[in-house]
């Protein structure tokens, strides 16, 4: 939260647009995937987990503890079965990578949610982002047809 005195203590005008930029991006919306679509880490493409949620700036997935473990990437791809839908080499940096709690308590597999942002798309490529959350993803629709995002957890979660 920005109290009256915080803002006099910016120094220029450069400052505040960073600050706003800073804000700005945790306000995409963001968007529940549907079950099943899967994320791919790049260079090997092995299934690593599965999309919890999108946004035009980024998506969350999770994954079993270990897959990801040494591996050092860039890309992304996204996997759709129905419908039919493959995104490739799709930029990204992380922004936080944390455990979540396990379903059973007695389970001794670790659970991650890794919080991704997209990094500088090409035209196709952020249209094939429009697509999938069109056709990937659910969403509220309230009484005038207002899109409700879900909670954005990557924002408020410690970055790594």
């Amino acid at each position: 939260m920005i109290f009256p005195d915080s803002i006099h203590t910016m120094q220029n005008s450069a400052e505040m647009i960073r600050f706003n930029k800073k804000i700005e991006k945790r306000l995409l919306m963001r968007y529940p995937a549907i079950d099943g679509v899967v994320v791919a880490v790049r260079p090997h493409t092995e299934i690593h987990g599965y999309m919890i949620d999108i946004s035009l700036g980024g998506l969350s997935f999770r994954y079993i503890d270990s897959s990801l473990e040494g591996q050092s990437s860039s890309e992304l791809t996204i996997l759709v079965s129905a419908p039919r839908f493959c995104l490739d080499r799709i930029p990204y940096r992380t922004v936080a990578d944390f455990e979540v709690p396990a379903e059973f308590s007695f389970s001794s597999i670790r659970i991650r949610r890794r919080c991704v942002e997209f990094g500088q798309l090409n035209e196709r490529q952020r249209h094939a982002i429009e697509e999938l959350i069109l056709t990937c993803s659910l969403f509220n629709t309230g009484r005038h047809g207002n899109r409700t995002p879900v909670p954005n957890v990557c924002a408020r979660s410690q970055p790594i």
